[in-house]
């Protein structure tokens, strides 16, 4: 779909919508292709703008998906990035894990400190699984 955009002095200017570019014709001289003049979306492929949508659905799905994201998080406060917290709360966290870090341990010290407790903790939380039953 090709779209005019704006004219002046020199001539008018028309977009491409499938090409992604800008089409300049002179001012005495006439397009050589079709064009939309006042178009209601730019959108080059058919849209049915009838969809009917049930807006009670959508929210329940939003709700459950928040749910279920909450649920996800663990409540001793594990971050996926944990470079994205202040050294303040690596110490927070370091702390509450009783972790044994330098008072003067930097942000990647911290960070390494604790991402190597969560291995440890998963590494044990796996040995107690089963095998008691022998």
């Amino acid at each position: 779909m090709i779209i005019k955009t704006h004219s002046n002095a020199n001539g008018t200017f028309f977009w491409d919508n499938i090409k992604k570019l800008t089409l300049f014709v002179a001012r005495d001289q006439e397009p050589d292709f079709d064009f939309e003049e006042n178009p209601e979306t730019m959108i080059h492929v058919p849209v049915n703008l009838e969809v009917k949508v049930d807006a009670k659905a959508v929210a329940d799905a939003l709700v459950t998906r928040t749910v279920e994201q909450s649920a996800q998080q663990t409540d001793d406060k594990q971050i996926d990035d944990l470079s994205l917290l202040s050294v303040k709360q690596l110490r927070d966290i370091a702390k509450e894990k009783e972790l044994d870090v330098p008072g003067n341990a930097s942000k990647d010290v911290l960070v390494a400190a604790i991402l190597a407790n969560a291995e440890t903790d998963n590494v044990n939380d796996d040995d107690d699984t089963g095998d008691d039953a022998q």
